[in-house]
């Protein structure tokens, strides 16, 4: 009975990731449609793409050491954190900033919609280290 009810729950859950993770796509390729204008009119630096990826690897290493620290985490809770925190709070702050005349604000949006692109690229490309790093650090899942 009582693994019945787990698989029912993970069947929930699943029904409300897909949109998350969807929704954190759709993040993804405006904040990539968005990087691109920037770069063909010439508004990105080499330096705001540094800054990008060192909000990326600043972000992941928060997360990675949070979940390095917990002696059990939520079976599903990756698919919940690292899109919200890497990729949806830093393109809503980017879109919310992006209009603002000043020169040091709009920056923080570029660097922020930077961070978005590379942090989708390294979920997609180590996605052992993110979406199974629960596994990876042999936590013990939770329900």
């Amino acid at each position: 009975m009582p693994h019945k009810l787990i698989r029912a729950i993970l069947k929930i859950m699943g029904l409300v990731i897909i949109p998350f993770l969807f929704m954190a796509f759709i993040a993804f390729f405006f904040a990539f449609v968005m990087i691109i204008k920037s770069i063909v009119i010439k508004d990105i630096s080499p330096k705001d793409c540094l800054f990008g990826i060192g909000v990326s690897m600043i972000i992941y290493s928060i997360l990675f050491l949070d979940y390095y620290l917990s002696k059990s985490a939520y079976a599903l809770g990756t698919y919940f954190m690292f899109p919200l925190f890497m990729i949806l709070l830093p393109f809503t702050f980017g879109i919310a900033t992006r209009y603002i005349n000043q020169m040091k604000i709009r920056t923080l949006s570029k660097i922020s919609l930077l961070s978005v692109i590379f942090s989708g690229v390294f979920i997609l490309i180590c996605n052992k280290y993110t979406f199974g790093i629960i596994d990876y650090l042999k936590i013990t899942k939770s329900f």
